[in-house]
């Protein structure tokens, strides 16, 4: 029979524990987000302030469900609970009347029927900006040597802590563990990382390769929304015309496809820096990669002179930000390295 508190010692033991950008109120809480983004060490980061804690996985096929139940009901009855962490949460326990609950789910769609987590406030646990790359990095290396390898490498904090020859394997493994039968409909769509597409457009092309229908395409792309693994950021011009699609980890190419863009990855990168500051406040447009409030935003690793008079003819009167691999000095408009505008050392 497991022991509740044997429970948490041995998940603690196989865990890095972080401390997250994320502020978590006490409370009710729904942790969501895409595969390997942190939500479980985070969570169990939380639970160390703590003195009393239960973790329970519900999906690991050892547990003893009815042995659990009595467990959690004892605590509780003892006054012995301080936090209920449910990972992988599924309907099987009655949750106990206590004040600090988190739940781990990969999806913000809670079932409508699930009546007992109707109150529970919904946190979105998105993997590391590069400002927490550094700080997590035990590393000797300085700061353009981190970067070089957080543009290999993506953005999951898995990676962190994975020697090189697992990284690529590991990716691989848990995309398809996470898609399972999907995984080809995965990489298909993975080619439209940073580009305009519609769930027609992508339907049709998925066609030529693969045996399957719209409602099937329709349903993935609305739950890998649902779980932030990817957004579809609509234009500023207009809410009819196309979205653009990006992923939670820009990364994901390296290890996924046999002809990575570089110039899509590296927009991906720099849309995600923006979303974890902005969020539902970024739009495209026709003439800029991203519109934020006044300011349009364009990510170019290596700009010339003549991709800045293209940006200068076609956004006059406009504030206008590149972010570049390199900043240049003494350009007609602000031209700054992405390390400056990731850790926020420039003038917004």
């Amino acid at each position: 029979m497991r022991e509740i508190k044997h429970i948490l010692e041995e998940k603690i033991q196989h865990l890095h524990l972080l401390p997250r950008r994320f502020g978590i109120k006490k409370g009710k809480n729904i942790l969501f987000g895409p595969p390997k983004s942190g939500k479980t060490s985070l969570s169990l980061f939380i639970s160390k302030t703590l003195k009393n804690t239960i973790y329970i996985d519900c999906i690991d096929p050892r547990n003893d469900i009815d042995n659990l139940k009595n467990q959690i009901l004892k605590s509780f009855l003892e006054k012995k609970i301080d936090l209920l962490i449910l990972d992988n949460y599924k309907p099987i326990f009655i949750l106990p009347n206590i004040e600090n609950i988190l739940i781990i789910l990969n999806s913000k769609q809670i079932p409508s029927d699930d009546l007992q987590l109707q109150n529970f406030s919904l946190k979105s646990i998105m993997p590391l900006t590069f400002e927490e790359y550094i700080g997590f990095s035990n590393s000797s290396e300085d700061i353009n040597q981190l970067f070089n390898r957080f543009i290999k490498d993506g953005n999951s904090p898995e990676m962190l802590h994975s020697l090189e020859f697992q990284k690529i394997s590991k990716k691989q493994n848990n995309m398809k563990l996470f898609f399972q039968e999907d995984y080809d409909l995965f990489a298909l769509l993975l080619q439209f990382q940073s580009q305009k597409i519609t769930v027609n457009q992508f339907y049709t092309y998925s066609k030529r390769f693969l045996k399957v229908s719209k409602d099937k395409v329709y349903a993935l792309l609305t739950r890998l929304q649902n779980n932030h693994f990817i957004f579809l950021i609509p234009c500023a011009d207009s809410i009819n015309k196309t979205k653009k699609l990006y992923f939670y980890d820009f990364s994901l190419p390296y290890a996924h496809s046999p002809n990575p863009n570089f110039q899509a990855i590296f927009e991906n990168m720099v849309f995600l820096e923006l979303y974890s500051q902005y969020q539902e406040q970024i739009f495209y447009s026709q003439n800029a990669h991203f519109c934020i409030n006044e300011t349009i935003f364009f990510a170019i690793p290596f700009p010339n002179q003549q991709n800045i008079d293209t940006i200068l003819k076609n956004n006059p009167y406009k504030k206008i930000i590149i972010i570049a691999i390199n900043k240049i000095q003494k350009s007609q408009c602000q031209v700054i390295d992405f390390v400056s505008f990731a850790l926020k050392e420039y003038v917004d």
